[in-house]
């Protein structure tokens, strides 16, 4: 969708009727969620539509734990000894998911269904079964059900499933956001992961969700010479090699990735790779494409705008800078474009809304776990893209889900 048009309707719509908040609460997608249960644990599916329906009580559990752990009293909650980027984000995943509401004066109360007793709290805390209320119980009873999922053996009949193809990349993710119950809000901590999961997940999510959609974005490009920036095991440029006689220059920093990519490509003379910092490289050339995955999370304000008054010397007059990105707050965004796009059916909105929660927890973990610089937000980005001599010219799905997106980026005015 062409940037321009997204912004008109976006200065026409009544940003108090975003149409896609009830949708949890739809009788329709009640029904739905009523047969999947029927069916059970089953290669079908509707057992997808099963585990994304318990997805954000599973996210609500842990962030209820943290809102426990982190604030007292929970009926009036503010983030005054924290770093502002981890309060805001982290109160606004609970919003998402209705934990909380927010005060003028900038302070936050937990709904009076997810109240509990001192005791009560503790055994939330000590994930022991107590006697909640309801809904907390609810969130609980989900909880287990996803843990379950996650930690099931592969040999399993319920292992089985959680390693097709269309559950593997859930399975991952809900590994990554269980990182949610180790978090501390009052600083940065190590993941329990190694730096790899990040490249190997990436993968996966290419191959399940992206791949299909940026061949279709590449459908109508015209390039010769093509710049991956952090190429991780060279998804995009196994789809750049498709196309003949084209130039491809790939940037990786991870030097275990960077070995297994000259492997990849050893007899491959279009392909060069530096396992270096993007800053610290010369080219004495310019490029018709630019891309950039999943990676601005990686780096500061400042090593952004580093970042981009390079890229303004070394892009084409012509060429353009694709970047595959998810952004926090842009729910009005995905329903302008789904519309545009005539996405905006029942399943699609459910799909959609359980993402964005899944999406909000990623953003709190871009903020809090120590491989990150911080969490990108799209009104920051716009703006630093501005005073770098960059515009937005279009954006494109990068999936099914409308999570992340391509973000086509040209030189203002021409170049």
């Amino acid at each position: 969708m062409e940037f321009s048009q997204l912004q008109t309707k976006r200065q026409a719509y009544n940003t108090s009727q975003y149409h896609n908040k009830t949708i949890e609460k739809s009788l329709r997608m009640k029904f739905l969620i009523g047969a999947a249960k029927t069916f059970g644990i089953r290669k079908t599916p509707l057992f997808q539509l099963l585990v994304f329906s318990k997805i954000k009580n599973y996210i609500r559990f842990m962030t209820l734990r943290q809102i426990y752990m982190n604030f007292d009293p929970a009926s009036s909650m503010h983030g005054l000894a924290m770093h502002a980027d981890i309060f805001q984000s982290f109160m606004a995943l609970a919003s998402n998911l209705d934990l909380v509401s927010q005060h003028e004066d900038g302070s936050y109360t937990l709904n009076e269904s997810y109240l509990l007793e001192r005791e009560e709290a503790q055994k939330l805390l000590d994930f022991h079964d107590g006697h909640y209320s309801k809904s907390v119980s609810l969130l609980h009873k989900d909880y287990l059900f996803i843990e379950n999922l996650i930690s099931a053996d592969a040999k399993s009949s319920l292992g089985k499933i959680m390693h097709t193809k269309d559950m593997q990349y859930v399975r991952e993710v809900l590994m990554y956001l269980s990182e949610i119950n180790g978090l501390n809000l009052y600083y940065k901590v190590h993941p329990s992961f190694s730096e790899e999961f990040y490249t190997n997940l990436g993968e996966l999510a290419f191959h399940t969700y992206t791949k299909d959609n940026f061949k279709r974005f590449l459908l109508d490009k015209e390039f010769e010479s093509v710049l991956d920036i952090g190429c991780g095991n060279g998804n995009y440029i196994d789809v750049y090699r498709e196309y003949e006689s084209k130039q491809i220059i790939g940037v990786e920093r991870q030097e275990k990735v960077y070995e297994k990519l000259k492997l990849k490509y050893k007899s491959d003379a279009d392909i060069a790779l530096y396992n270096d910092d993007i800053l610290d490289i010369h080219f004495d050339q310019q490029f018709d494409m630019i891309n950039m995955s999943y990676m601005l999370f990686y780096l500061t304000y400042e090593q952004k705008l580093d970042l981009f008054y390079k890229l303004k010397q070394i892009l084409h007059k012509n060429g353009c800078i694709v970047i595959c990105q998810y952004y926090p707050d842009f729910e009005i965004n995905q329903e302008l474009i789904a519309r545009h796009n005539k996405k905006w059916n029942l399943l699609s909105r459910y799909k959609f809304d359980i993402c964005n929660s899944i999406l909000q927890g990623e953003v709190l973990l871009n903020n809090m776990l120590a491989d990150f610089a911080q969490a990108e937000r799209w009104d920051i980005f716009l703006t630093l893209l501005d005073s770098c001599g960059f515009q937005v010219s279009a954006i494109t799905p990068a999936d099914d889900t409308y999570y992340s997106y391509f973000i086509t980026i040209t030189h203002k005015n021409g170049g």
